[in-house]
């Protein structure tokens, strides 16, 4: 055989080969760009889904953060308030402030104690990585009470003639008016088990509110402030124009708990008993003892019987921590001086008497003042606030005066557990008097008072006059030592 190379076709092949393989690459070029360009189009449709999907959870994953170290700092707030507390009933004393650092990296917190009237302020910062949140605590070496309005009323609710009340109100039940004027803020709860819930003024004499007014119906009622209801019938504005309800809040007022309580009313009792009850035979006075009118100083701490006091005013009678079994009159002029006393019968002041109080009282019985009778503090109190429980009704008439220790910020609260229409009537009162009467009914006229608390309140031609230390009033006259929370709230940063 006969092999014969041909280079003429050897240069044809050639001429032909080359651009076969040209269109082989530029097809596998094209073919890599389409997997590329496919690569790219899924690597940025999973970039925006995965972007998509991560700014919400990293959204949630920072306000949980945030929600998180604002909680560290509440607590740890919480806790150097509760410590520096602690701390100063254990006796030991903490004359500026407390600072404590927290395991938890990024949390401090610190206080700063203010000295104020018998009392003590501890404002606590928290911190938690920028997070802060602020304790305001106020505490007192005796009890004390808090007064959030000038009147807060029960179910009875409150009725007014021609009276103004300087401050803001929170009843239970309904608000009805006859000429008068609230120069603040006016809440009426509402319960669908009954008709309550409403402020109600006259058609000639509307009901004049300065501040907001909020009740499910709210009818002839002048309301400087926002009127909140859900019936305005009809509803005015400051200059008499009728308005439509504001039904923004959504919802009605709810029934609010009163700030004095049983368990509170039974705790100053004892206060008053462990004062007064334990005596020796020494100072015991068995019968029934009358103070002449030459008055005394006495030293007999127990009477099993009545007392009658008959002095001349210019010599009172003078006692420390006392109980009597039974009675205690107070005839002619007599001044009567007393720390802490516990009645077990009734008390009665006449004419011109002065019962005046370094202590607190408890009388189970009644408690009646006629003429131009004076129930106050003594002015050793200072600021100090003090009361008088009774068991039974009161009834302060006449030109009857009742006062506190004379110092600006003492106040003189009477309180009766009785659940009598009669509980308390004060025709007269005083620049610095509160009334309490859980259970019963609170009539008061003809003067200015500074408080009420009670199920039922009439006011006539009175004057109820708020004042802003009411909101943590402590008591004096009672054995320093415990330490108590008179107040405790968040406060703004």
């Amino acid at each position: 055989m006969k092999l014969f190379f041909n280079s003429k076709n050897k240069k044809r092949d050639n001429l032909q080969g080359e651009p076969a393989r040209h269109w082989l690459s530029r097809q596998a070029m094209a073919g890599g760009q389409a997997v590329i360009g496919s690569v790219i189009f899924f690597v940025i449709i999973s970039l925006a889904l995965i972007s998509g999907g991560t700014l919400p959870i990293s959204n949630q994953i920072k306000n949980s953060s945030d929600f998180l170290r604002s909680r560290q700092s509440y607590a740890a707030a919480d806790s150097v308030s509760d410590n520096a507390f602690y701390t100063m009933n254990k006796g030991y004393n903490i004359s500026t402030g407390l600072t404590l650092p927290f395991s938890t990296a990024g949390v401090t917190a610190s206080s700063t104690i203010t000295d104020l009237t018998n009392k003590k302020q501890i404002i606590t910062t928290g911190n938690s990585s920028s997070a802060v949140r602020v304790s305001k605590m106020v505490i007192s070496q005796n009890f004390g009470a808090n007064f959030n309005y000038a009147a807060q009323i029960g179910i009875g609710g409150l009725d007014m003639n021609s009276a103004q009340v300087n401050g803001d109100v929170y009843s239970n039940g309904d608000i009805t008016d006859g000429s008068s004027v609230i120069t603040g803020s006016t809440t009426v709860a509402y319960t669908s088990t009954s008709s309550v819930g409403k402020i109600l003024g006259s058609s000639s004499t509307p009901f004049i509110i300065t501040g907001n007014a909020w009740a499910h119906e709210i009818d002839n009622a002048k309301v400087s402030g926002t009127g909140f209801c859900q019936v305005g019938n009809p509803l005015l504005n400051s200059s008499g124009n009728p308005i439509s309800c504001d039904t923004s809040k959504g919802s009605d007022p709810a029934v609010l708990a009163f700030p004095i309580t049983a368990t509170n009313i039974n705790n100053w009792k004892t206060a008053v008993t462990n004062q007064t009850d334990t005596v020796s035979e020494t100072y015991t006075y068995t019968g029934n003892l009358t103070i002449p009118s030459t008055g005394t100083s006495s030293s007999i701490k127990k009477i099993v019987g009545n007392l009658t006091l008959d002095c001349g005013s210019s010599s009172p009678a003078n006692f420390g921590n006392l109980y009597v079994t039974e009675n205690v009159n107070l005839n002619g002029q007599c001044d009567f001086y007393v720390g802490a006393l516990h009645v077990g019968g009734s008390l009665s002041l006449e004419s011109s008497n002065v019962m005046n109080l370094s202590g607190m009282s408890w009388i189970e019985g009644n408690i009646a003042m006629t003429g131009g009778g004076k129930l106050q503090l003594n002015s050793s109190l200072g600021a100090n606030s003090g009361y008088i429980i009774s068991d039974g009704n009161l009834n302060i008439g006449g030109s009857g005066v009742l006062a506190g220790s004379g110092t600006s910020g003492s106040y003189l609260m009477l309180i009766t557990t009785s659940s009598s229409f009669d509980a308390i009537s004060v025709s007269g009162g005083g620049s610095a008097a509160l009334l309490v009467a859980p259970y019963g009914r609170v009539s008061f006229s003809n003067g200015t008072i500074n408080g009420i608390v009670a199920n039922t309140v009439h006011i006539s031609n009175g004057i109820l006059n708020y004042q802003t230390g009411l909101a943590d009033i402590g008591f004096g006259g009672q054995a320093a030592g415990t330490w108590n929370i008179l107040n405790w709230r968040e406060v703004s940063n």
